[in-house]
């Protein structure tokens, strides 16, 4: 993600500052916190600047600070409020996508690492690996609720495991893509494709509600997250934008794009607390 440099946009006096997470020059900006599609606004607040690449997963704490996954380093950054360093784990394996999961615990993914097909639990006080889950396949995007985790299982589909049991169920069999991210609101799941440019809506069971398909206005989408009103906000890598797409998948807008600095963004994550992106 590069600088956005200058974004004029209209500002609400209810607002949620939002931080990217694309290349990891991290700006904040502002959508409004509403579920009318037509109030979501934006406004840059500011820029982080980091010496963290290729990352493929975000997550924030309730103290404002960010997590951030690597995967070509192997490695989890936390970095403070701020935009400075806190500390890196850097010697648990292969890491792809990582959710806060409470209590200052994290679960990471692993990605398609054909040897490390585990989710890591990590307490980000003690800064060790406190459990590991052991699963049947890649595990690439996850999402976090009710004490389990959501996970894109490449051929194996969506996959559910429990924090507690580690018993895992299917929610759907329809193969995900290679950078599938997913999340979830209420009694809905959202994931992305990036492959057929797609983003759909399904329930608990894999019954597919709606599928969002413009491609003009949104490609090679790979990361998603949503907002406390159900709102998706998409990040295009080949659009080179952002868009914000409605609880029932019927409308959309176009938040940022390649005129406000956005170049190939890849992730793009929600703090519900804090409102923040």
């Amino acid at each position: 993600m590069k600088t956005f440099g200058k974004v004029v946009v209209n500002s609400n006096a209810c607002g949620v500052s939002i931080q990217n997470k694309g290349n990891i020059q991290a700006p904040k900006i502002v959508p409004s916190q509403s579920n009318k599609l037509d109030e979501v606004s934006v406004n840059l607040k500011h820029t982080i600047q980091t010496n963290i690449s290729n990352v493929r997963g975000c997550t924030f704490l309730p103290d404002s600070k960010m997590i951030f996954a690597s995967y070509i380093n192997n490695q989890v950054s936390v970095l403070k409020p701020d935009g400075s360093a806190d500390f890196d784990l850097n010697t648990i394996g292969p890491v792809w996508d990582v959710v806060y999961i409470g209590d200052n615990y994290v679960a990471v993914t692993s990605g398609d690492i054909t040897n490390s097909k585990k989710i890591n639990i990590i307490n980000v006080e003690n800064r060790n690996v406190q459990k590991v889950l052991n699963v049947t396949s890649a595990n690439d995007g996850v999402a976090f609720k009710d004490g389990k985790l959501i996970y894109c299982a490449r051929e194996q589909g969506l996959k559910m495991i429990s924090l507690s049991d580690k018993s895992i169920i299917s929610i759907t069999t329809n193969k995900m893509s290679s950078q599938a991210n997913v999340d979830s609101k209420g009694d809905k799941l959202f994931y992305s494709n990036e492959e057929n440019h797609t983003v759909n809506c399904c329930d608990f069971h894999g019954k597919t509600l709606w599928t969002f398909s413009e491609p003009s206005a949104l490609n090679f989408p790979c990361s998603l997250s949503v907002d406390n009103d159900g709102n998706v906000f998409v990040a295009g890598a080949l659009s080179h934008n952002v868009i914000v797409i409605s609880i029932d998948g019927q409308r959309y807008r176009q938040l940022l794009s390649k005129k406000d600095g956005l170049d190939c963004p890849k992730l793009w994550e929600y703090d519900r607390t804090n409102n923040k992106l």
